[in-house]
């Protein structure tokens, strides 16, 4: 079945609603918090189909300031360069937010 103008219209709306909620989480400074960004960015992409690297705007992380969390995510090996874009270890990035948890206080 074909979408309408109208459906077209929403969906779209709809889409950068969820892209502008995916960056601003991934502007935590928190590394828990940019965890949880970088699993709505993720998720986000598989849905919509679009490259995660892209929707992200990662830069070359040799040239990202080494504390970032950008930077701990891919030393942590939560995000790996693949074929263009970035692979995302779920099992590392739910590990590391574990961690976290236990350790902070």
């Amino acid at each position: 079945m074909e979408k309408t103008k109208e459906q077209k219209l929403i969906s779209k709306e709809r889409y950068l609603a969820q892209e502008a909620k995916a960056l601003e989480m991934l502007r935590a400074e928190n590394l828990y918090d940019y965890i949880n960004g970088l699993k709505y960015a993720y998720s986000l992409c598989m849905r919509y189909k679009k490259n995660f690297k892209d929707l992200v705007g990662f830069y070359n992380p040799f040239f990202v300031e080494p504390k970032t969390p950008l930077q701990k995510c891919v030393k942590a090996g939560i995000l790996k360069d693949w074929n263009n874009t970035y692979w995302f270890d779920k099992e590392k990035a739910e590990s590391l937010q574990q961690y976290i948890l236990e350790h902070q206080n």
